[in-house]
């Protein structure tokens, strides 16, 4: 009597979606990051790291995190995904757009 190897996984598929957590749509930001490490998010203000607080947003994106301000949660308490588009323009001044 042999077991075909493809039986199990079949079964353990068809789990009702109903169990699937109904995630948040991602939410996206575009970060420019200008000469000096300033950099604005989305259209905002250009913003400089002598700053405290603009430190820390670029210290967490080098390593990978999503800055603290971008992070949300939805009615439900799940963490909202979050994209970020970088846009490297660190040979430009801001002011030269």
């Amino acid at each position: 009597g042999g077991t075909s190897v493809g039986a199990g996984a079949a079964e353990a598929g068809s789990k009702p979606a109903a169990a699937v957590i109904d995630k948040p749509p991602p939410k996206t930001f575009k970060v420019t990051v200008w000469k000096g490490n300033s950099f604005q998010i989305d259209d905002g203000e250009v913003r400089h790291p002598t700053d405290e607080v603009n430190r820390a947003f670029m210290e967490d994106l080098s390593q990978g995190f999503v800055p603290v301000e971008l992070r949300e949660r939805n009615e439900s308490g799940m963490p909202v995904p979050v994209n970020i588009n970088l846009e490297d323009r660190r040979g430009h001044d801001p002011s030269q757009g």
